[in-house]
């Protein structure tokens, strides 16, 4: 059984974190920081993409 990496971001967890989700980790906020710079209106996408 492998563990979970948790210093690498995870895109499901990104994702989880645009749609206002807990589980994700500083690491996918993170990146999901720096996707929302350059596409600002992804949570509005990920919540039609649902």
């Amino acid at each position: 059984m492998s563990s979970m990496d948790t210093t690498r971001p995870n895109i499901s967890r990104v994702y989880d974190y645009m749609l206002g989700g807990h589980h994700n980790f500083e690491v996918d906020r993170a990146t999901a920081q720096h996707i929302l710079q350059i596409f600002p209106s992804y949570p509005v996408w990920a919540r039609l993409n649902r």
